[in-house]
């Protein structure tokens, strides 16, 4: 990465992964300041999750590379790791643990847990923590992710069709989160969804890929502003 990169809490420069020959990304390039909300944007199969997993460390690039806090994603430490947050598409959460017993141990391994930002977003999300994981609605386990994920106050917010399972009423709690979030703490957020519908009332800019490449990466008022004379 080069010395731009120590200015963006996260980027990827020509970033590429291929399997068994076939590009799930090619070449994607960007950058992303402390406070921007991105929405990725792009149909199923476009590479989305591959890129956020990329960027967590969990895909080692084919080519190119990508950074989190000017740090390749492939030597992020302890330290760097405790100031990302995710959620993923499919959360995989231990069954036999209620919501509560989940939350406590999460807790134990982040210095900078906020219990009061934890317990406003499960009232606000209506979320049950007595009950066993293994028994929880997709929509309830979603909302136990989206706790997890913000309630360490991360700089970086990985978020992979995180509105998917939730009804519209959790939908409008989650945006009003994201925006308390953003206000409080300015971290960088990704929000992958492959409708716009799902982010526009959150995100200041647009990535979005189509079989792998970047298309458009641009602010979403400039984007509003094009749309409307075509």
């Amino acid at each position: 990465m080069n010395s731009r990169d120590t200015d963006a809490f996260v980027a990827a420069d020509r970033l590429g992964k291929h399997y068994d020959g076939a590009s799930a990304l090619d070449g994607v390039t960007f950058r992303v300041p402390r406070g921007r909300v991105v929405g990725l944007l792009g149909r199923n199969g476009s590479g989305k999750t591959t890129l956020l997993r990329a960027l967590q460390g969990l895909v080692v690039p084919t080519s190119g590379a990508c950074s989190v806090f000017g740090i390749a994603s492939t030597s992020l430490g302890d330290a760097e790791l405790a100031r990302i947050g995710v959620v993923h598409q499919e959360n995989r959460f231990l069954p036999w643990m209620s919501g509560r017993a989940h939350l406590d141990y999460v807790h134990s391994f982040f210095e900078r847990w906020d219990s009061k930002r934890e317990a406003q977003l499960v009232a606000a999300l209506d979320l049950d923590l007595s009950e066993r994981i293994g028994a929880m609605s997709p929509g309830a386990v979603q909302k136990l992710a989206i706790v997890t994920a913000t309630s360490h106050r991360p700089d970086v917010l990985l978020l992979d069709e995180t509105a998917a399972a939730l009804d519209p009423l959790a939908r409008e709690v989650l945006l009003r989160a994201l925006l308390d979030i953003l206000r409080e703490d300015e971290p960088a957020i990704l929000i992958s969804s492959h409708a716009l519908r799902d982010v526009e009332r959150t995100v200041d800019w647009i990535l979005c890929l189509e079989r792998g490449r970047v298309v458009q990466d641009e602010a979403f008022d400039t984007l509003q502003a094009e749309s409307a004379t075509v």
